[in-house]
């Protein structure tokens, strides 16, 4: 089976000249079948280059400078108070895992804790041992992993004295819909987390 980023040396050309000519079908196509019409048309000039590339430019310069959220406006973001942000960096500092809930529902809520590199482990070795092959099933594979890792609570169920043969079976035993939505929320913890031990606002602390 071919892995990722190998492809045959014919192939290769044929992807090369399929990109020049501005095809982006993602079929291979036989050089010969192009229309001859296409042939004629005219090459962009240099001042069209030119200009694509300052437009270019222009657009990086405004992604740069666009204000970053600042310490403040951070802990509005996910409804911190300055004690609770240092709480929860003192607890990470000093190697203890660090516990969330999120309410879903009236009636549901799920709890999460930080993930460690032992976890983050399980994760490396799975993608060499399975080899998947596209950027999806990568994902799903990281999303599952992570999930498996983090819960803590889910419906009033304990799944931290679970082992992880069995967090990783409930995890694979989920409907779609709901492993998408915890998903989200745990995307959403680990962004605040990134968030709190940024350079520029762990120095609050």
């Amino acid at each position: 089976m071919t892995n990722i980023g190998e492809f045959t040396k014919s192939e290769a050309e044929i992807a090369v000249e399929k990109f020049i000519k501005g095809d982006s079908s993602g079929s291979f196509i036989n050089p010969d079948s192009v229309d001859k019409e296409a042939k004629k048309e005219e090459a962009p000039t240099e001042g069209d280059l030119g200009k694509e590339i300052k437009d270019l430019e222009q657009e990086i310069n405004t992604l740069e400078k666009s204000p970053q959220l600042t310490f403040e406006q951070k802990l509005e973001k996910y409804g911190l108070s300055n004690d609770e942000a240092a709480a929860i960096v003192d607890s990470l500092l000093a190697g203890m895992p660090y516990k969330h809930t999120y309410k879903i529902t009236s009636k549901y809520s799920v709890t999460f804790k930080t993930r460690t590199m032992d976890d983050q482990g399980k994760v490396t070795a799975a993608i060499e041992r399975l080899a998947p092959q596209f950027p999806t099933t990568i994902g799903t594979l990281i999303s599952k992993y992570n999930l498996a890792a983090s819960i803590v609570s889910f419906r009033g169920i304990d799944y931290e004295k679970k082992s992880w043969e069995e967090r990783e079976k409930w995890v694979l035993g989920l409907p779609e819909a709901v492993m998408t939505l915890l998903t989200r929320k745990l995307a959403r913890f680990d962004e605040m987390v990134l968030d709190l031990l940024d350079e520029g606002a762990v120095e609050n602390f």
